[in-house]
């Protein structure tokens, strides 16, 4: 292999991210997580964007277990519990996904407000369904402003 075909775990992590975010081809994102795992098993953002992946495609338990592991190496990460506990509630450990959704608030208590702005700027450029999703992670960590646009604008 010449040294223009190899590629590292950032390479990889950067072809899933783009995959998983502009393209939503979650497995194929999957794949080039998995792929970075091997060659970098200690970065918990590729455990993590892997069981993003894994939840978007319905393995939920798949999910929870990569979760669990970017968890494990970086338990300092809101996002992380926040997505586990999203997933929990898919699979009716609705304790188990309050409990995450508490540290999530805990580890950054503004939270609720990122949501709600995130959602506010999706709603306007007009991706109604990504904004109410956002509000409804929003209202469920605190936002009464959330529970707002919900009311008005997700019914």
């Amino acid at each position: 292999m010449d040294g223009f075909s190899q590629k590292n775990a950032a390479d990889y992590f950067k072809s899933g991210r783009l995959k998983e975010d502009s393209l939503k081809d979650y497995r194929a994102a999957m794949l080039d997580f998995s792929k970075a795992i091997q060659l970098d098993s200690a970065n918990y953002n590729l455990w993590y964007h892997r069981g993003r992946c894994k939840d978007a495609l319905g393995d939920h338990l798949g999910a929870i277990h990569d979760f669990n592991r970017a968890i494990e190496l970086n338990p300092y990460v809101p996002a992380v519990y926040y997505s586990r506990g999203d997933a929990k509630a898919e699979i009716w450990d609705y304790t188990g996904s309050q409990i995450d959704i508490a540290k999530a608030k805990q580890l950054k208590p503004q939270l609720a407000k990122i949501l709600y702005v995130r959602g506010v700027s999706k709603f306007k450029s007009g991706n109604l369904k990504a904004a109410c999703i956002d509000w409804e992670k929003a209202h469920e960590t605190g936002s009464p402003e959330a529970k707002k646009m919900i009311d008005e604008h997700c019914k």
